[in-house]
């Protein structure tokens, strides 16, 4: 038994960052309230690719000031995806807000995909 350990005691929650299909473009997903938590996991799944040559590349980022300044996360990119995959990330401390800033490159690809944390 672990009388000392913190993280029993700790409230952990689920969120959708973005959960989309997207075509050639750049976009920052909506931003959601992390209360500065400790850290987490972060999970990309891109459920269908299409289109000549398409890659996507995410980069979570956090903010400490409600949202004006935004800082990419230590650990917070993902490999490019170019085919249907999954991946996960382990972050580190997270500031108060977070979000997943995306790009998609190809001839005229698309792509389905869902960014989730577990903070």
């Amino acid at each position: 038994m672990f009388e000392d350990d913190a993280r029993s005691n700790q409230k952990t929650d689920s969120i959708t960052i973005v959960n989309l299909t997207a075509t050639a473009s750049a976009a920052s997903a909506r931003q959601l309230t992390s209360g500065k938590k400790r850290g987490g996991l972060a999970f990309l799944n891109v459920t269908a690719v299409g289109g000549v040559g398409p890659s996507m590349t995410v980069v979570l980022e956090t903010s400490d000031d409600g949202g004006v300044n935004w800082y990419p996360l230590p650990g917070g990119t993902f490999t490019a995806a170019t085919a249907v995959s999954r991946q996960v990330l382990t972050l580190g401390q997270l500031g108060a807000d977070i979000r997943a800033n995306y790009a998609i490159t190809g001839t005229t690809p698309s792509i389905s995909f869902t960014v989730r944390c577990i903070v």
